[in-house]
């Protein structure tokens, strides 16, 4: 038995279903192929087709056993023939190496989170796109900067604060004042990662910092952590005590979003919420205590560079009693720059057109 052919292919489960709601909508000739090996085919046209791929496909930089993967799915694609390949893990190296190899499709990418040099440390490889539909101006720049290629760059937005934005289109009753997002690493993963144990710390700085500034200044925190662990909760539990209100991860769609919406201001070591916050008409700012340009290296309107707690507690108070007119006022530029999000032509219909542009044999959008 071989895989069935079909025009889209959604690269992965992450994302599938929005991808499938928002952007295929009434599309039903697509498949879902999984970035693990799901199914081994036997049958003879496929195991021809495989070998024939390994023998030309051997590459000592990945390795013998990354290679044999990694032509499964190549011979995967091969046999679907899809029109378009579609992911939202726009870093999936995997993915990357598909558009290298494996031509005929056309292949789409969605930006999934910010993109900065910590990130090309982690993943240690240069990225292909062909099509890159980014938050951005500033991402295919600094794509370009790191040594990516991108064939055509779409700075739309992100396409979940679209989402979010179709499905409410409405401001919340403000109730807290400030919305932390977790940037939390579990403590295994850090030992692993030298780099993951930086962030992690980097992290703790601007929680302990934020906790004696909640005191001090008898402000209401909400916490959206990036787990459903105890472990997770019970770490900013000891740091803010009873004042905080802090809420898991509890797989409900676009919850830390509704947060973002009812606090006065957003803020993240390093999170990408701090954009999407932006993007819908909230104060929101990095507080990057790393000293470098490793992790957010955005432009100083949006990005407080933490050098003591005094500044820092002044600065928060500064955005915190300004109304949104007087702190967006100086960010129209740089928000456009950073998160081109336009609410009357949200990014899941722009690349629902572009797709379905595609499918209909027209030129590619560009």
């Amino acid at each position: 038995m071989l895989p069935k052919q079909c025009d889209v292919v959604i690269f992965d489960r992450e994302g599938c279903h929005e991808i499938i709601e928002y952007i295929l909508k009434n599309i039903t000739d697509y498949t879902i192929v999984d970035s693990y090996i799901k199914h081994y085919y036997l049958h003879p046209f496929f195991l021809f087709l495989y070998i024939k791929n390994l023998i030309t496909s051997i590459d000592y930089n990945y390795g013998i056993l990354s290679t044999i993967y990694r032509v499964y799915f190549a011979t995967l694609i091969q046999i679907i023939k899809p029109k378009v390949v579609i992911t939202y893990i726009d870093d999936n190296t995997l993915y990357h190496w598909l558009i290298k190899r494996c031509e005929g499709p056309t292949y789409i990418a969605i930006q999934n989170g910010i993109r900065q040099k910590f990130h090309k440390k982690l993943v240690n490889r240069e990225y292909s796109h062909d099509h890159y539909y980014c938050f951005g101006q500033y991402d295919i720049i600094k794509h370009s900067k790191l040594g990516h290629k991108i064939k055509y760059g779409h700075p739309i937005g992100s396409l979940r604060s679209g989402i979010f934005y179709e499905k409410t289109k409405e401001q919340s009753n403000e109730i807290y004042d400030i919305c932390l997002i977790s940037n939390w690493i579990n403590k295994k993963k850090c030992q692993q990662n030298k780099l993951l144990d930086e962030i992690n710390d980097y992290s703790h700085k601007v929680n302990t910092n934020l906790a004696r500034f909640i005191k001090t200044n008898i402000k209401k925190i909400s916490i959206a952590l990036r787990t459903s662990t105890d472990e997770e909760y019970n770490y900013y539990r000891e740091i803010f005590g009873n004042n905080a209100f802090i809420f898991k991860y509890n797989h409900q769609p676009y919850s830390s979003y509704n947060l973002m919406l009812q606090s006065k201001l957003t803020v993240s070591f390093m999170s990408t919420s701090v954009l999407e916050a932006l993007s819908l008409n909230k104060k929101a700012i990095f507080i990057d205590t790393s000293m470098s340009d490793d992790y957010v290296d955005y432009d100083d309107a949006i990005r407080y560079k933490f050098t003591s707690y005094n500044l820092f507690e002044k600065k928060l108070n500064t955005i915190l009693e300004y109304t949104y007119k007087e702190y967006i006022k100086p960010l129209n530029a740089i928000k456009e720059n950073v998160i081109n999000l336009d609410l009357n032509n949200l990014p899941q219909n722009i690349i629902s057109s572009h797709l379905i542009q595609i499918l209909k044999g027209k030129n590619e959008p560009r």
